[in-house]
């Protein structure tokens, strides 16, 4: 493989011959945030180049046919510059009898006569398509690049791409509340920039390889669920509202359905229900997937760290220091007995074995119970003296 100018994978940080479309783009997701040049005011000339050379980077290898020339022959293989390998590279993207500049490439063989001719596209329009918008818009600097001024021009307002979606969730079925909008507004998320662009000076013509339509974005959204849900296990039926593009007609419409989550007992907040294909479906990009995230409702009673559960009770200072029979209310409803001996000191626990959250094992876990002893806001005299002749030691 001839020396490269630019080791794209370092650029991204991943490991030589990353293949996996997901980890590459969390590594250019990564290092577009770090570098882009509206969040580094003070250090821009340098961003500026990072940021142009993260962008050609992910564009590369985030596309398995340049991957595979670049991986094969390096930077120059894909602008050009590869070692002629005559007609064989003909075979799976062009004639074989092209000039210099005409785009040459089989998924077998090596780049043909004139090689790959691969231009980079504009660094802010992989971020704008990758992120739905510009540097500017997402970090509110009050003056963005150059490149980014240029990029916006004549391209019209910023459209937020979530404001519109999961629009019938109003009230929801099953406990769900709260979630305005709809699901439209994600369509147009097509491929890379690219395309084909003339020349004014000869009769050449380049083509600038366009990369393969991404997956359109995943459309996520959270599913508050109170404890007592997630310890018994139940159902929850949602109904979405999603937009569907008529392929005769072009025309877009709005279909309503319910979705419905079958919440098992002990999941824990950040489990993930996956729908595929059921959010919008427009411009000829594959339907979205729509993601609900579990989220823990705040309990008045037990917090959960875990399959463990724990709550507090206050005990008066006189049952603290005497003993008492606490009866400690738990997650399933039953209440459970414990009988105190011991005087209570500052910072005492218990542990009731069983009375946590389900475990997949099908045992459950504990419930830690803390005691808060409450000191009365006053005594009178005679109180005083009762307690100064109790703990005298004469």
């Amino acid at each position: 493989m001839p020396a490269q100018s630019a080791d794209y994978y370092k650029v991204l940080g991943l490991p030589k011959g990353t293949s996996d479309a997901d980890a590459i783009k969390k590594a250019y997701r990564k290092a577009a945030m770090k570098w882009h040049p509206d969040k580094n005011p003070n250090n821009k000339t340098e961003a500026e180049h990072k940021f142009k050379e993260i962008s050609e980077a992910y564009e590369v290898l985030s596309d398995p046919q340049k991957r595979q020339v670049y991986d094969m022959y390096g930077e120059a293989g894909l602008k050009g510059g590869a070692p002629s390998g005559g007609d064989e590279g003909a075979g799976g993207g062009g004639s074989a009898g092209g000039g210099p500049g005409t785009f040459y490439f089989s998924s077998g063989g090596a780049p043909g006569r004139g090689g790959m001719h691969f231009t980079p596209s504009n660094a802010d329009d992989i971020f704008r398509q990758f992120f739905g918008g510009s540097g500017a818009d997402m970090f509110g600097s009050p003056g963005a690049s150059g490149s980014s001024s240029r990029s916006r021009a004549g391209r019209g307002a910023r459209v937020d791409p979530f404001s519109s979606m999961f629009g019938g969730m109003h009230g929801g079925m099953g406990g769900m509340g709260g979630m305005p909008g709809g699901m439209g507004g994600m369509g147009g998320m097509g491929g890379m920039h690219g395309g084909m662009s003339g020349s004014d000076d000869d009769d050449d013509v380049q083509f600038t390889h366009a990369a393969a339509p991404r997956k359109p974005q995943v459309l996520t959204r959270a599913l508050p669920v109170s404890l007592e849900d997630l310890y018994r296990g139940t159902e929850k039926k949602l109904k979405i509202t999603r937009k569907i593009q008529d392929s005769a007609t072009g025309k877009v419409v709005e279909t309503s359905k319910i979705l419905t989550v079958n919440i098992q007992p002990g999941w824990k907040a950040g489990t993930k229900v996956r729908f595929s294909g059921e959010g919008d479906e427009l411009n000829g990009q594959p339907a979205q997937d729509v993601v609900f995230v579990i989220e823990e409702k705040p309990h008045s009673h037990f917090k959960r760290d875990g399959d463990q559960l724990t709550t507090k009770i206050q005990v008066p200072l006189v049952n603290a220091l005497v003993g008492f029979k606490a009866k400690i209310p738990t997650i399933d409803g039953s209440v459970a007995e414990l009988q105190i001996t011991d005087v209570l000191t500052p910072g005492f626990k218990r542990i009731i074995s069983g009375k946590g959250m389900p475990t997949k094992s099908g045992v459950r876990g504990d419930l830690l119970v803390e005691f808060d002893i409450v000191f009365p806001a006053a005594l009178s005299p005679a109180q005083k003296d009762a307690v100064k002749r109790a703990f005298s030691t004469s």
